[in-house]
């Protein structure tokens, strides 16, 4: 179980990391869209897709994938020294409390970020960004 929460909240730091260089590199950009009329709330809008995106195609993509590598694994784990089947018979099974606290925690800290995000774009100087350029 330490593992598994291990494993999370790496994830979970990933999610972060990802959202604040994604923020950094395209600061020049979401200044020109609020150049060209984009309000704060459609600026975050588009941030807050953009995380929302990655985080939902993660999990989805995270737990199918799992489910196949745990799917192939399981007939190879069968086979005991002398090549012959186990007894009894192994079963994959899925922890279905231990998947939804890892959901929990990637919302919670998805829903954190976003709030984070909205600060970090609320700080957005565009006269200095523009002038800066690239």
């Amino acid at each position: 179980m330490l593992m598994f929460l291990t494993l999370v909240l790496a994830s979970a730091s990933g999610v972060m990391l990802f959202s604040y260089t994604d923020l950094r590199d395209r600061q020049t950009e979401f200044a020109l869209m609020r150049t060209l009329g984009f309000s704060r709330g459609q600026l975050n809008g588009v941030v807050w897709f953009n995380l929302a995106l990655v985080v939902a195609c993660g999990i989805a993509l995270g737990t199918w994938v799992g489910q196949m590598v745990g799917n192939s694994l399981l007939p190879v784990m069968e086979v005991a020294e002398g090549g012959v089947r186990v007894t009894p018979p192994m079963v994959f099974e899925r922890d279905w409390g231990a998947l939804l606290v890892s959901y929990l925690i990637l919302g919670s800290v998805t829903i954190g970020t976003i709030g984070w995000l909205v600060w970090l774009t609320s700080k957005l100087e565009v006269q200095r960004i523009l002038r800066i350029g690239e």
